[in-house]
């Protein structure tokens, strides 16, 4: 028995499909269009009746490399998508619609619905889940314990964001009347697990990874990242009615200051991120080590001492990494310590964004990130 994984982040996008040979695309840890990148719960997870706040770090690399300034975003919430059949998050389709059309039913059934990088959800108990209960049903494993199932489903729009009722998904977003796509709309959910008592009477938890720090080359540049809610955009702001309009990510700095930071000032590579033909770069997270956890619901069920897995995936707006995903923490084996990759960078100069986003496979994701200056 390996310990579960569930579900990070589902995203909910077109597929493209090429034909013919000698097509390049850029890597997926390159960022040239709307993306999300983590979506994190203080309570990944929770019991009945709690309250859970998840924020979502994004960034929208549509106008990296322009003159034009960056997009204002929407941001749309939906919640209170409860234990749908096989837990399988497409039946919370048609029960959204329905709540965005009713809203009589919307107060019935739970649905909440809010905007902006954070949302709070309120769980049910078996008092307030009416008809949607009980909170808490079996597993398929008959060794594990009954569990409850609450996906939380977010769009992000540089447009509008509307209620349209004959679409699989009941949002869509439009820009100067027409849809946008995938590159344009991006749309995902996220699970929220729901646990009854353990065996010693306590509830089941798992805290959010804890990252100490950030670590570019052989110099610690923690004061020059951004952590958690510290990496958002600031909210757009119409100047003439002072009314938020969306959100932007933070605003890109003309330059960094080398003498400050000289080692975030890196040359630029005429090869253009190549692993054999640029100068490597390393970058790290300084971890907690008391945040790698026991998996409490497997071990209990098992007589196992599993620890959680945990990894990191990395971003940029522009270079290559040798390894976009690295290994934190296995389950059986433990700490990795090789969990840090390597930058090459992109062959124009300017600044850089890069991020480096922590997961466990218990629904756990923490963020930091920071600038380069490629000269």
């Amino acid at each position: 028995m390996r310990a579960r994984t569930f579900s990070k982040l589902g995203l909910l996008v077109a597929s493209v499909v090429a034909f013919g040979c000698g097509a390049t695309f850029d890597p997926a840890t390159e960022i040239k269009s709307l993306r999300i990148l983590g979506v994190q719960k203080d309570k990944p997870y929770a019991v009945p009746g709690e309250d859970v706040t998840l924020s979502l770090l994004w960034y929208d690399g549509t106008q990296a490399g322009t003159s034009e300034p960056p997009r204002p975003v929407q941001i749309q919430w939906l919640g209170g998508c409860l234990n749908p059949p096989a837990d399988s998050y497409q039946g919370c389709f048609a029960e959204y619609a329905a709540a965005l059309a009713d809203p009589t039913l919307a107060f019935a059934s739970g649905f909440t619905q809010g905007s902006g990088p954070t949302f709070s959800v309120k769980l049910p108990t078996d008092e307030t889940a009416g008809p949607f209960g009980p909170v808490l049903h079996p597993s398929q494993d008959v060794k594990l314990k009954p569990y409850g199932l609450s996906y939380v489903f977010f769009a992000v729009c540089p447009g509008a964001i509307e209620a349209v009722a004959d679409k699989a998904f009941p949002l869509r977003c439009r820009q100067d009347g027409a849809d946008l796509g995938p590159n344009d709309f991006v749309l995902g959910y996220t699970a929220i697990y729901l646990f009854g008592p353990s065996s010693d009477g306590s509830a089941y938890r798992n805290a959010n990874p804890v990252i100490g720090g950030f670590n570019f080359g052989q110099t610690d540049v923690t004061d020059a990242a951004c952590f958690g809610a510290g990496c958002f955009g600031p909210p757009a702001v119409d100047p003439a009615t002072q009314a938020v309009v969306g959100y932007v990510d933070p605003t890109e700095p003309a330059h960094i200051d080398c003498n400050v930071w000289p080692s975030l000032c890196i040359p630029s590579c005429s090869d253009d991120g190549d692993q054999l033909k640029c100068p490597k770069h390393e970058i790290s997270l300084t971890i907690d080590p008391h945040t790698f956890e026991k998996d409490q619901v497997t071990n209990e069920a098992y007589s196992k001492d599993y620890l959680e897995q945990m990894w990191i995936d990395y971003y940029s707006t522009a270079g290559k990494f040798k390894s976009g995903t690295k290994l934190l923490n296995d389950a059986t084996t433990g700490w990795n310590n090789e969990n840090f990759t390597e930058f090459y960078a992109p062959s124009a100069t300017g600044p850089v964004r890069v991020w480096a986003v922590v997961h466990d496979n218990r629904g756990g994701v923490s963020w930091a990130g920071t600038t380069l200056e490629i000269q």
